[in-house]
């Protein structure tokens, strides 16, 4: 929010401020493989949950995406403070595809490939993954294929009346890995419709990304020349 609001409100100040918070959580929370880790405890200053829980990896994604999409290219936060939140979450997206399912959702703990698929997490990372191609700040290479993937597991998990299923319920972080898979994911929840929304809001052009040369996304409407 603060990121988006910067720009219409002509208040740098908001971004700072939604820069600051990033900094902060990934000096926490994400691992040296990239993934995020879900919990940190401020009282003894301890990573509180070492599990890789899918839909904080996808806020934490997402975040990192509306701070680029907002940050001009002419203007640094600090001194190289696009680059390095370029790097956060590249690496991030990048060690994600990695883990990725054939049918286009990752499990509720993303590197946990026994436990339950979970759509609104898999909706938030792939909606990163497309704001990134969009804007250029991603190399297909990363993640090719992976989006499209994503969005035909999402529209999949619809049911007939557009609620998105396979979607846990509210989780804390959880000590053990086996406390996720007793989180319910039966409802249609309001966070799974958005997330889904927000990935399905991109023009089907951003999914069709690929490691070619040249490779230049169109905006929508834009007529390619040949």
């Amino acid at each position: 929010f603060l990121a988006r609001a910067s720009r219409p409100l002509d208040a740098p100040a908001l971004l700072d401020a939604a820069m600051e918070q990033l900094v902060a959580h990934q000096a926490r929370l994400q691992a040296p493989t990239g993934l995020w880790w879900h919990g940190w405890a401020l009282d003894g200053n301890h990573r509180f949950s070492a599990n890789h829980w899918l839909r904080g990896n996808g806020w934490a994604a997402q975040a990192a995406a509306d701070v680029l999409d907002a940050m001009p290219n002419d203007r640094g936060l600090a001194p190289g403070s696009r680059r390095w939140l370029e790097g956060v979450a590249g690496r991030q997206l990048g060690a994600i595809a990695l883990l990725a399912r054939k049918d286009g959702l990752w499990p509720t703990v993303a590197d946990r490939t026994d436990f339950y698929v979970e759509a609104s997490g898999s909706a938030a990372v792939a909606h990163a993954m497309a704001t990134g191609l969009e804007s250029g700040w991603l190399e297909p290479t990363a993640v090719s294929g992976v989006v499209d993937e994503v969005r035909a597991g999402a529209i999949a998990s619809a049911d007939p009346d557009g609620g998105l299923r396979r979607v846990s319920s509210g989780t804390g972080p959880q000590a053990e890995p086996g406390g996720y898979m007793r989180i319910p994911r039966e409802a249609v929840q309001p966070w799974g419709q958005g997330l889904a929304l927000m990935l399905l809001s991109h023009p089907e052009w951003a999914f069709r990304a690929r490691a070619v040369p040249g490779f230049v996304a169109l905006a929508p409407g834009e007529a390619a020349t040949v």
